[in-house]
């Protein structure tokens, strides 16, 4: 398990976003998975008790979007994100967010993620179409933004921060 770098300023991963969630994302190794977990409280309920729709797609499009960053080593801007909601998001306890790169051609890249309640059980899924940025845009324009603290050197070096 190794911990991927953060967006400083984001409102899920960021290190420097005090009113943010402070998501950290780990590799999963063995599945080439990009996972974490969160507890967002009921400040971001929809209907009473249950996490809000559209935060759940937007934490399905933060995790897919740390998939293709590792897989590629390189960010990306979200095309589309199709969004299927399976269960009841219920607050109270942490959910597992969990995302895969399923096909790339080019700099276009399909992903999936998962949003899983503490029994494991998924309540929600998405599936995205990312676009990479050009290696020069990602390295003059989005790694200076990038905080590695608690990261490996070869997580530091595979992004070359």
């Amino acid at each position: 398990m190794e911990r991927l770098p953060s967006f400083r300023s984001c409102y899920f991963c960021g290190t420097e976003n005090r009113s943010g969630l402070g998501i950290r994302y780990f590799r999963d190794g063995g599945k080439d998975r990009v996972w974490g977990s969160v507890d967002p409280g009921s400040m971001l309920c929809g209907y009473p008790g249950i996490l809000h729709g559209g935060i759940q797609a937007a934490l399905l499009d933060d995790v897919i979007y740390w998939a293709v960053a590792y897989r590629f080593a390189l960010t990306s801007v979200t095309v589309s994100l199709n969004t299927r909601f399976r269960a009841p998001a219920r607050l109270g306890r942490a959910f597992r967010l969990e995302a895969w790169v399923a096909v790339a051609r080019g700099r276009k890249v399909t992903a999936r993620g998962e949003l899983r309640d503490a029994k494991g059980g998924v309540v929600a899924e998405g599936e995205g179409v990312y676009l990479l940025h050009p290696t020069e845009v990602f390295r003059e324009q989005m790694l200076p933004y990038f905080d590695f603290s608690g990261c490996s050197e070869a997580m530091r070096a595979r992004f070359g921060g």
